[in-house]
């Protein structure tokens, strides 16, 4: 892992970033709760500069992340984004971590549709992505676009500063690698029902339909479990909306 901030002061906050990213992602929220709370944002396996994207599940991209961490003091607090969202929910379900409260923006957890009995969902999403991996592995430099467009809309990724999408592209083997792990979880209904802790699963209004049916299926299969929505926010609510993002994470 290349890269673990820490700043503030106060419980521990663990901030989790989505694919691709890093632990910058989470920097201006961060500052926004650093009189509250002691941040720990880490880098995900993989995601570092020239970093080799080794792990491959997300149950040990989770544990990989957690060991690199090391002790932490607890209980802690997880927010967490999109892919982030989904290590989130392992390492609760690996119960290596006192955790206090979760806040998951948009977890990209498409195997809950499948717990929830919503298969017709998830077989529709599964070939746009099934896509791009495909895409991607041809040698297509802007395969990539194919998930930026299904998570922020049509025709975002070329609306993109040429900077952020030469980022993606960069970073496109290991979205791929991560897009892949998502679709290979398997979760049950019995093992969610266990994770006792508060957890606010947080969409945006302006976000595709899938994003909600995960966040709404997901907080009532979760026994203190409650579904949110960010009026005018899509997936890029940390940057868009990061004053709200706040709010909740502070407990909003």
């Amino acid at each position: 892992m290349s890269m673990i901030e820490r700043y503030g002061s106060g419980p521990t906050l663990l901030l989790i970033h989505g694919s691709p990213g890093s632990s910058q992602t989470w920097r201006g929220i961060g500052r926004k709760l650093a009189e509250r709370y002691s941040i720990v944002a880490p880098t995900l396996p993989g995601h570092g500069a020239g970093e080799p994207a080794t792990v491959q599940e997300t149950d040990a991209i989770a544990a990989a992340t957690l060991a690199a961490l090391g002790p932490l003091p607890g209980p802690v607090t997880i927010a967490a984004h999109s892919f982030g969202a989904v290590l989130a929910l392992q390492m609760a379900l690996s119960e290596k971590l006192q955790i206090a409260r979760m806040v998951l923006f948009e977890p990209v957890a498409f195997a809950v549709l499948q717990a929830t009995g919503e298969q017709e969902a998830y077989d529709s999403a599964r070939p746009i992505f099934d896509g791009y991996a495909s895409q991607h592995r041809a040698g297509n430099p802007d395969a990539v676009a194919i998930m930026a467009d299904f998570w922020f809309g049509p025709g975002s990724f070329a609306k993109m500063p040429a900077p952020v999408q030469d980022f993606m592209r960069q970073q496109a083997a290991v979205n791929v690698r991560d897009v892949e792990a998502v679709f290979r979880e398997r979760y049950g209904l019995e093992a969610l029902k266990r994770l006792a802790m508060p957890v606010t699963v947080v969409y945006g209004d302006r976000s595709p339909a899938v994003a909600r049916l995960i966040v709404e299926r997901l907080a009532a299969a979760l026994p203190q479990g409650r579904a949110v929505a960010i009026p005018g926010a899509n997936h890029g609510m940390l940057a868009s909306h990061a004053d709200a993002v706040a709010k909740l994470i502070a407990g909003g």
